[in-house]
């Protein structure tokens, strides 16, 4: 898997503006989503993880409220790491990032005293703390990897049905282990909103599961299981299809992007009204 993509949501309705920060955001190589109205920058975080946030704090004509707020509070209640930057257009710079950290904000930039450089450093400083909350994250998470795909199932009667299917040369352990290095790289992960991730096919000594990965904010389908039978289907695909693949002992496993489910199909990395992430249940 090449090195992820550090990517940058721009939250902002005045295109002149968005412009602007659109290219410094380029120039420091962010891959870039924009969104204008709370719909698109919410259908954006619910898709992906973003290592710095852009956001307007008045995303009306108006120019008087405070619906940023709303998106901040959002990327707060997910904790993965986002570092949000919230833009004000009126009144002093303290008084804008007082208003922002309540919701999460790490600084904040004034357009009335707009320096492109001083918004390039805030970038380069902020992503590099989200890169290591990120990292942080992995690590919390890949102790439940396998947690991830045994969905309502219960834990060991699908433990003593993959054993059965792959004959793990470790146990069960050893599935843990190959399913953490196949999965730090795409989480968080959102499981499907009905039936279980996962499939076991016993003939084959595979395993198929599904889920949305909010790290590249596509569908993935991730299959592993007997060294054999994964080649096998290897072999099926083209090399640009695979996102990764990995290899321990007598299993191995891969990933690719799933072209065909849409995201409605996942459960929202929200819970409710509450804004709970789904990954802290």
């Amino acid at each position: 898997m090449t090195q992820a993509a550090k990517k940058c949501l721009i939250v902002e309705d005045v295109p002149d503006w968005m412009d602007k920060f659109e290219k410094v955001a380029v120039k420091n190589e962010f891959e870039i989503k924009k969104a204008v109205t709370l719909s698109d920058a919410k259908l954006a975080i619910e898709r992906e993880f973003f290592h710095v946030a852009l956001v307007d704090l008045s995303l009306t004509k108006k120019g008087s409220d405070t619906t940023g707020l709303e998106v901040l509070n959002w990327l707060h209640l997910l904790k993965e790491g986002t570092q949000s930057v919230l833009i004000t257009a009126h009144g002093t710079l303290e008084a804008g990032f007082q208003a922002g950290a309540e919701f999460g904000a790490s600084a904040a930039i004034s357009k009335a005293a707009f320096d492109a450089d001083k918004l390039s450093d805030i970038l380069k400083e902020r992503v590099k703390i989200a890169c290591e909350a990120q990292k942080e994250l992995a690590r919390k998470l890949s102790d439940s990897a396998a947690e991830l795909f045994h969905g309502d199932q219960r834990s060991h009667l699908w433990d003593l049905e993959v054993i059965s299917a792959l004959n793990p040369s470790q146990g069960i352990r050893h599935v843990g282990v190959l399913l953490d290095a196949l999965v730090s790289p795409l989480q968080v992960l959102m499981p499907p909103k009905a039936g279980n991730p996962s499939v076991i096919d016993q003939v084959q000594g595979l395993v198929h599961s599904r889920f949305w990965s909010r790290a590249i904010g596509k569908p993935v389908k991730i299959t592993f299981g007997k060294v054999a039978s994964v080649e096998a289907l290897l072999a099926q695909l083209s090399p640009d299809e695979i996102v990764l693949k990995h290899q321990r002992l007598n299993l191995s496993g891969f990933v690719e992007v799933d072209h065909t489910t849409p995201l409605e199909t996942f459960k929202s990395p929200f819970e409710g009204s509450t804004g709970k992430a789904a990954h802290r249940m």
